[in-house]
């Protein structure tokens, strides 16, 4: 039987792209569409449901953890989940496939990952910050660099655990700039890809 057989599972979707972030009071217009950027107040709302309805505020033991962008999402609200508990050692952070590294691309020497953060910022953080306070006092004028954990990672408070391949199939494209995958019948695969 599972460790966690017992335990209280919660899922908090996200449907923006903005990595658990948005705070904007105004929507923004794309083509025909009217978009809002509210992954952070959707957060900030399950917590307190979860507060109100299930007492996360004593809860003996909380794994906090996603995949991906909820990797991303977990080392960014770790400090404010940890900030609600009555017993903050309580908490256990686990980052799957959440670390993107703010690196130039071996073929073109641009920081391709890092103008795409800035520009989400940008466009979802209007009304506030990363939710990591201390990295924002460091990197002030600069707080997209907090949604890297390069940056962050000294200003997370607690127990993380760390799970991460070097690149996988999203990096591989978005980071490096590489643009050699296909689809595959397990999804994307690197086999039209070479060595040079």
């Amino acid at each position: 039987m599972s460790k966690f057989a017992g335990w209280t599972k919660v899922l908090i979707l996200y449907c923006d792209g903005t990595l658990h972030q948005g705070s904007s009071n105004n929507s923004v217009r794309y083509k025909d569409a009217e978009l809002f950027f509210r992954g952070a107040d959707n957060v900030r709302s399950h917590l307190k449901w979860l507060t109100t309805n299930y007492d996360l505020v004593n809860a003996e033991t909380v794994l906090l953890t996603g995949s991906s962008a909820g990797g991303v999402a977990t080392f960014l609200w770790s400090n404010y989940v940890r900030s609600l508990l009555a017993n903050p050692r309580a908490l256990y952070s686990a980052v799957d496939s959440g670390i993107f590294i703010n690196a130039a691309s071996p073929n073109t020497g641009l920081f391709k990952l890092e103008s795409h953060m800035q520009n989400l910022f940008k466009i979802a953080n209007v009304n506030e910050k990363s939710p990591i306070d201390i990295c924002n006092r460091f990197y002030v004028g600069e707080e997209y660099k907090c949604l890297f954990l390069q940056y962050s990672f000294t200003s997370i408070q607690g127990t993380m655990l760390l799970v991460n391949s070097q690149y996988d199939s999203w990096a591989i494209k978005n980071v490096l700039d590489i643009n050699c995958l296909t689809d595959g019948k397990s999804g994307k695969t690197l086999s039209a890809c070479s060595s040079s």
